[in-house]
């Protein structure tokens, strides 16, 4: 009897699981974690969502979860990071293609819509929770390129400098070239 009692419990507990959430909520979770490195390391990141509230400041490496979904109803979840460091030029890129967890996700909700008739609740739960979403890339290194400076070397041409190999007090007499930069075409024909 106590074994029936509790096959019966254990059936109830997954019906109602099934029932409240999503697949992609049961198996993905709400957030998926990211790992981001950069050249050079221990560059400042910065990571915002698309509502532009900062969720991280700091140095790389960084190892952590972002919200699977956006802020909204149905949005995928997509943040700008920003990677800087002293001497290099920053960095600027989205994280968050839109991408749909396919696979499982939707298997999982139609089996239950139709073995159940549970399942499309979970066409309206995972959106909510966000977990339908995939963050792509998962992992990446973000490389840096050095900063330079041009100045006149005295004998008609120019010297290119590391903007970071240059003292402080000539940085700050220094101005900008304007360069116009022409594209280098290739002719196909000899």
């Amino acid at each position: 009897m106590k074994k029936i009692i509790t096959t019966f419990a254990v059936c109830g507990i997954a019906a109602s699981m099934m029932a409240f959430t999503g697949c992609a909520t049961l198996m993905n979770g709400t957030s998926e974690n990211v790992t981001l490195n950069t050249v050079p390391t221990k560059a400042n990141i910065t990571i915002t969502d698309s509502s532009g509230e900062e969720l991280y400041d700091g140095a790389s490496p960084a190892a952590l979860p972002l919200k699977r979904g956006g802020n909204g109803f149905g949005t995928a979840g997509v943040y700008t990071v920003q990677v800087k460091a002293a001497g290099y030029v920053p960095v600027e890129f989205t994280l968050g293609d839109g991408s749909i967890s396919s696979g499982p996700y939707l298997v999982g909700n139609g089996v239950t819509s139709f073995f159940f008739g549970v399942g499309l609740l979970g066409f309206v739960i995972d959106p909510i929770t966000g977990a339908m979403w995939d963050i792509n890339p998962k992992q990446l290194t973000a490389e840096q390129q050095k900063e330079m400076s041009i100045s006149n070397n005295g004998s008609g041409g120019f010297t290119i400098y590391l903007k970071n190999s240059v003292p402080a007090s000539v940085m700050e007499k220094a101005t900008p070239l304007p360069v116009k930069a022409t594209p280098v075409t290739h002719n196909s024909k000899k």
